[in-house]
């Protein structure tokens, strides 16, 4: 039994979630601060379109403060500089054997995980599952895979609950024993593709190009020579693959830091291409690429 099921975060890929785990008929809620985007699923639902069908649920949606506890699994899908925040605003949830799973973007979130409760699981998670949400209705470009793992041996059982919970909602799931490679391998993609159409302010079609797969090709070995200078095995031949299925397949995407920076608010740079070049530091490895991407965004950023 999973018990209740928490998703922190309304946006598009935290509503494909509750909306895929409430049609699989698990009990589960929706918590966010937009109080607009609450009331619009507690009114409407949860819509999304996939291989051109379109499907509905009706997941829970309230603020954290009106929600007793306990909460079994969170599946924390904010913003990276949000994270904390969220974290504390459902503190008062957990429950003594509570999993925690995040899906920000970015490195070093499970020390943050773990501040939800002393007996907390923390497990990290990352997608290559696209979601947008466009007038309402949640537009996914194909099925994408998700990968998950815990910090150590002693995460398994949370990690096959999670896996069984994830695959039973239709989501191809792969456990990890070490999910550091994987998230290394999403963190070079992201601080190539994010950043790069970002700072063109187009989807990542408009890159598939010679220029636009030079910085592409050039950050993905700079951050993987980071990981791999770290001991992290990550693979530059998977972040290189994952580029030209998204050039190729999902090339209409404008990725969750472009929308940011649509939206007018703060971007994830800081998460990823400034904690690679911060962790680059550490081991001696000049990213001059990345960094001037991370320069590049930050210029952008609304704060500036």
């Amino acid at each position: 039994m999973h018990g209740r099921i928490a998703v922190i975060g309304a946006g598009a890929l935290g509503s494909l979630f509750a909306g895929r785990i409430a049609a699989s008929g698990r009990e589960v809620v929706t918590i966010d601060i937009d109080l607009a985007r609450l009331s619009e699923i507690e009114r409407h639902g949860i819509r999304w379109r996939e291989n051109g069908i379109e499907r509905h649920a009706r997941p829970g949606a309230a603020s954290a403060r009106n929600i007793d506890g306990p909460i079994n699994i969170f599946l924390f899908t904010t913003k990276a500089a949000a994270l904390p925040a969220a974290i504390r605003s459902v503190k008062h949830l957990a429950a003594d054997d509570s999993t925690a799973i995040s899906f920000s973007n970015g490195l070093r979130h499970e020390t943050t995980l773990m501040s939800l409760s002393g007996d907390t699981t923390p497990l990290l998670a990352v997608t290559d599952v696209s979601a947008d949400l466009v007038a309402g209705v949640i537009e996914t470009h194909g099925r994408g895979t998700i990968w998950i793992g815990g910090v150590d041996a002693s995460s398994r059982r949370a990690v096959a609950a999670a896996t069984e919970l994830l695959r039973h909602a239709r989501f191809t799931v792969e456990p990890q024993d070490d999910p550091r490679p994987s998230i290394w391998e999403k963190a070079a993609f992201n601080a190539a593709l994010n950043a790069t159409a970002t700072i063109a302010g187009k989807p990542v079609g408009f890159l598939d190009n010679a220029s636009g797969r030079w910085i592409l090709d050039a950050v993905a070995r700079e951050v993987v020579s980071v990981a791999n200078a770290l001991g992290i095995n990550a693979r530059l031949s998977t972040v290189l693959e994952r580029v030209d299925h998204a050039l190729s397949a999902q090339g209409d995407h404008r990725p969750s830091m472009l929308q940011d920076r649509d939206a007018g608010r703060p971007t994830e740079i800081e998460a990823i291409n400034g904690a690679i070049v911060e962790m680059a530091g550490k081991v001696n490895i000049d990213v001059p690429v990345t960094r001037t991407l991370a320069n590049l965004v930050r210029i952008l950023e609304p704060t500036q």
